[in-house]
């Protein structure tokens, strides 16, 4: 047998609170899979640690949607994986964040444009923006380790020169562009 995974990415629920055009995984308010249980969740990412692997990124959908993502996020650190939650962050409220840094993990926030009109039609959502930037914000109070991730398609490559603007305004990378949350945690 090869080499261990590095990292594992785990698709917990088809499950979200957008409808960005560019998503991979056909998911939705009302989107229906079979998800694994708790205690299989559990099994599962016990099975991903003793296999040698260094990381677990939960996905989705938006993995906040499942209801018992952030126990799913703690157990995975207590049995020595580094977590990563990937969300859309439109439902990272304080106490999200505070148990998210708790258990060690780090979050990557889909961000792909900071224009309101083009966000909106890039996720099919009235407005989450707002939430979304919030989030950011709250990340920053926290301390709590994330990254950005841009998914480029026509409609946002021109205001790509905005967003980094903006980020970098926010001094989330003053000092140092970070490398991917991935490369950094092993």
């Amino acid at each position: 047998m090869g080499d261990p995974p590095i990292h594992v990415a785990w698709q917990t629920t088809p499950r979200c609170n957008l409808k960005c055009i560019y998503c991979y995984a056909d998911a939705g308010e009302g989107a229906k899979a079979e998800v694994l249980s708790t205690s299989e969740a559990m099994k599962l990412i016990a099975e991903v640690f003793e296999l040698g692997a260094k990381s677990m990124v939960f996905t989705g959908g938006e993995p906040l949607m499942r209801s018992d993502i952030l126990d799913l996020v703690e157990f995975a650190s207590d049995v020595g994986l580094k977590p990563i939650l990937a969300t859309n962050g439109t439902l990272l409220s304080d106490g999200v964040v505070r148990r998210l840094k708790g258990a060690n993990a780090s979050v990557v926030i889909n961000l792909p444009t900071i224009n309101e009109e083009i966000y909106r039609r890039l996720t099919g959502a009235g407005s989450s923006l707002k939430e979304k930037l919030g989030a950011l914000d709250r990340c920053l109070e926290h301390g709590l380790k994330y990254s950005i991730g841009v998914a480029m398609t026509k409609l946002n490559y021109r205001s790509i020169d905005a967003l980094l603007s903006y980020v970098l305004g926010k001094g989330l990378y003053a000092d140092r562009l970070r490398p991917n949350l991935l490369d950094e945690c092993c």
